[in-house]
């Protein structure tokens, strides 16, 4: 059944979820509620430079299969944006842990979600995630992803568009491509499962699983397109991460460069064009929130990619 939602911001619902997170907690998840999320104002230094930021997730993607042969669409962002190729995931290389931590900017010891397929007996994630944030700001966010596991971080009541089934890229992205039309969400995330599944499947690096990367890359190039004809260049920056890369057919619990290593690339027309040093896939929470000119809330220890310049918010 498709974890679907489409509230309506500042709807009472059931009460906001937020919780300071405990390194040394070991209850269940679901015993902890969430509590209000303590943020500070934004310093001079942090304009509001975009209304708009979508992050965009291919599972699987290793760095070093992003290039003009198999995904032209990211090499255009590369050559536009601001990028690494070096960036880091989460130990474990997983999934939900990696996906937690790139909404949370905390590491696996620090949310406490180590396990990596769905178990509604396990709870659900308590600490503030990047779309909490965004609600509390007076902002609209959607959730879209093809994996059924990810329902563990985002429930039908944090955002306004919550849709989680397991299903393909395509079907992911039509929805998403949708969403952004009728309703210009203010931070979205759109979660690609597919290059994952054919790198369990055929291998990393295979032929099939390139192939599927061309797809995923093609499904990027459309967003792309429909950022820019709906005239939204000046408005909106796109992230796209990895959650983990991989090696033969699997992403097991090892600490290997093919594995650890991923793309990180930040693409907009309010984006300087330029090469980034390597960062952890946990700076992408604060780093959205930052291009949103949303403070962290004061718990977070993730950091903001500093190196990210960004130009004028509105068109010359």
């Amino acid at each position: 059944m498709a974890h679907v939602s489409s509230g309506t911001r500042g709807s009472p619902g059931k009460a906001r979820r937020f919780a300071v997170v405990l390194v040394t907690a070991t209850l269940v998840l679901a015993c902890h509620p969430k509590l209000p999320v303590q943020t500070h104002p934004p310093p001079a230094q942090w304009p509001h430079t975009v209304e708009h930021v979508i992050i965009v997730t291919i599972d699987g993607l290793r760095a070093d299969e992003v290039g003009e042969e198999y995904t032209p669409n990211l090499q255009r962002m590369i050559d536009e944006g601001a990028s690494t190729l070096s960036a880091q995931t989460v130990y474990p290389s997983l999934t939900l842990p990696a996906h937690t931590s790139l909404v949370t900017g905390l590491t696996p010891d620090q949310h406490h979600i180590r396990w990596n397929s769905y178990k509604p007996e396990m709870g659900d994630l308590t600490a503030a995630t990047i779309f909490d944030v965004a609600r509390e700001n007076g902002m609209t966010t959607a959730f879209l992803s093809g994996k059924e596991k990810l329902r563990h971080i985002v429930q039908p009541d944090d955002v306004d568009l919550c849709s989680i089934e397991k299903r393909t890229d395509r079907a992911v992205m039509d929805e998403a491509l949708g969403h952004l039309h009728s309703q210009r969400p203010n931070l979205m995330l759109v979660h690609l499962p597919d290059v994952d599944r054919a790198g369990h499947f055929a291998g990393w690096t295979s032929g099939r699983q390139r192939q599927t990367l061309k797809e995923a890359d093609r499904l990027v190039g459309r967003l792309l397109e429909s950022i820019e004809a709906l005239e939204m260049g000046f408005s909106t920056v796109v992230i796209v991460a990895a959650d983990h890369g991989g090696q033969d057919r699997h992403h097991k619990n090892i600490k290997d460069t093919d594995i650890v290593t991923i793309p990180w690339i930040v693409w907009g027309d309010s984006i300087e064009p330029r090469k980034l040093s390597p960062v952890s896939i946990t700076a992408t929470a604060n780093t959205a929130l930052r291009l949103l000119g949303i403070a962290p809330p004061r718990d977070w220890i993730a950091r903001e990619v500093e190196a990210v310049p960004a130009g004028p918010s509105v068109a010359p």
